[in-house]
């Protein structure tokens, strides 16, 4: 039996042999995000040029991906600004290519960033962008996808260069990308979390589980947790571990198979214990480690005492904050697909997901 204690009061008995049927959570990584560790950082500004200008062409550098485990890139996609809504839905054309460059020599003279000619990965189309509703989510979901017509071999020594040229854009539509103009923050963020399942209704709505990870410095990572939507005064634990379970329990489901258990504290009015943070030091072995978290608090107002959140899960970011150079450049031509000069060089990115 695996025992769980509750605020000192409660003991929760979970049959061993159905926790011990869990997988372990191994699928292997299909996406890496540029700049790295922003997948759950808004940008601080926005861009036009890709989606929103009539014609435009532009060249961004990456030199955060040599040595990572891409040597194919299946496509790539954008994600839109989360406080700008566009005004009605985007046809324009675009076509995309890719090549290697050399990150140090990388200026305006579009054809000069070549390392060998371009590949065309995705040929000249037209697309339906439908970016006309608020996003959901801060940051928004890449969901500006544009899969490539064969995968692109990236040697990973070089930067990766990728180019669009788009014309019969909607100037003024309001189709802006998330952006980083300069230099990102300092502290990064592992890639949004994904919740398995609900948790229990309490007098303060659904007992919801929270999870962020962040790394501030270049030597550690940062674990927080919190709920909403709990019973009000009454404590918390949550409880963390490796793998996943799909267990029948009170008036919800077990999610975690649980390695360690720690206090939150004791919820506020509304039912809430705000997302609290404990450091520990930054390893290359936590790179992309799935951790997996569910909370647990007393409340009266169900028949066995106790609220089940949904179950959370994690994954560490691929490298740790702090400040490091910025590995991110592009340069534009706002006005023409075919210009054979762009504007001075910048270090800035738009938010971008490379497929493998």
């Amino acid at each position: 039996m695996i025992r769980i204690t509750l605020a000192l009061s409660l003991s929760l008995c979970v049959p061993l042999s159905a926790v011990s049927r869990a997988a372990p959570q191994t699928t292997v990584q299909d996406y890496y995000v540029s700049p790295p560790g922003t997948e759950g950082l808004e940008g601080n500004s926005s861009s036009a040029l890709s989606l929103n200008y009539a014609a435009s062409r532009v060249q961004q550098v990456d030199d955060t991906l040599r040595g990572v485990d891409l040597q194919t890139i299946r496509g790539l996609a954008f994600r839109r600004d989360f406080n700008l809504v566009a005004t009605a839905r985007l046809d324009l054309e675009i076509e995309i290519a890719m090549t290697h460059a050399d990150f140090a020599s990388f200026g305006s003279i579009f054809s000069a960033n070549y390392k060998a000619p371009p590949t065309t990965v995705f040929p000249k189309q037209r697309v339906t962008i439908d970016w006309t509703s608020a996003s959901p989510l801060r940051p928004a979901d890449y969901d500006a996808v544009f899969p490539f017509v064969a995968p692109f071999a990236y040697n990973r020594t070089d930067a990766l260069l990728w180019e669009t040229r788009t014309t019969s854009g909607k100037t003024g539509a309001g189709y802006l990308q998330d952006w980083y103009a300069g230099v990102p923050a300092a502290t990064v963020y592992g890639p949004r979390p994904s919740d398995l399942g609900s948790g229990c209704t309490t007098p303060n709505g659904v007992l919801t589980h929270l999870c962020s990870i962040r790394s501030t410095n270049a030597n550690s990572v940062d674990f927080g947790f919190g709920v909403r939507g709990g019973p009000s005064s009454q404590p918390v634990v949550a409880y963390v571990g490796l793998t996943a379970v799909k267990l029948p329990l009170l008036c919800g489901v077990l999610e975690v198979n649980p390695l360690l258990g720690m206090s939150l504290g004791t919820t506020d009015g509304n039912g809430g214990v705000p997302i609290g943070y404990a450091s520990a030091a930054w390893s290359a072995a936590l790179v992309d480690l799935r951790i997996l978290s569910q909370a647990f608090a007393l409340d009266p107002s169900q028949a066995s005492g106790v609220a089940i959140s949904n179950g959370v899960l994690s994954r560490v970011m691929r490298s740790p904050g702090g400040a490091t150079a910025y590995g991110v450049k592009r340069t534009y031509a706002p006005d023409s697909a075919t210009a054979g000069v762009g504007t001075p060089v910048t270090l800035s990115s738009v938010a971008v997901k490379y497929f493998r």
